[in-house]
């Protein structure tokens, strides 16, 4: 009875009143995938790589994944965004952007052109800001704090 095609609800963990609560039947694959891709980026951001590489890395895994054709890291250069590394095959009519923030300061965006959630490209975002904040503010060159 119903649906039983990978679009219907299925069950959830039980809400705090012991009913079910129902979701979409992918909403639990999408999480774990979400979640593959940030620890991916967590094993990158930990091997304390040059910024420019950690980046080049960053936008090479996001495009990498199905349903994301492109990424890209825009640097904020006195108000005009200017696009750093990218990966992947851009479609400007379909990106979604995401703002990069360090410690309360835009410093860039990210750029996708796919299908992501926009919870999880905010966690990329802040994940990637430090990396953005001094891969632009060097011109990519080294740095030495």
């Amino acid at each position: 009875m119903g649906n039983t095609g990978p679009e219907s609800d299925v069950p959830s963990a039980a809400s705090g009143d012991g009913e079910a609560e129902l979701r979409p039947a992918g909403a639990c694959a999408d999480q774990r995938r979400w979640n593959g891709v940030l620890e991916a980026l967590d094993r990158i951001l930990n091997q304390d790589g040059e910024p420019d590489d950690v980046l080049r890395s960053a936008v090479s895994v996001l495009a990498a994944e199905p349903g994301i054709a492109w990424a890209g890291i825009a640097f904020l250069d006195v108000g005009t965004l200017v696009l750093g590394p990218a990966a992947g095959e851009p479609d400007e009519a379909h990106w979604i952007r995401v703002p990069i923030v360090f410690q309360g300061s835009s410093v860039g965006e990210l750029w996708v052109d796919g299908a992501a959630e926009r919870g999880f490209l905010d966690r990329v975002a802040t994940l990637l800001s430090a990396h953005v904040l001094i891969g632009w503010d060097t011109n990519g060159e080294v740095w030495e704090p």
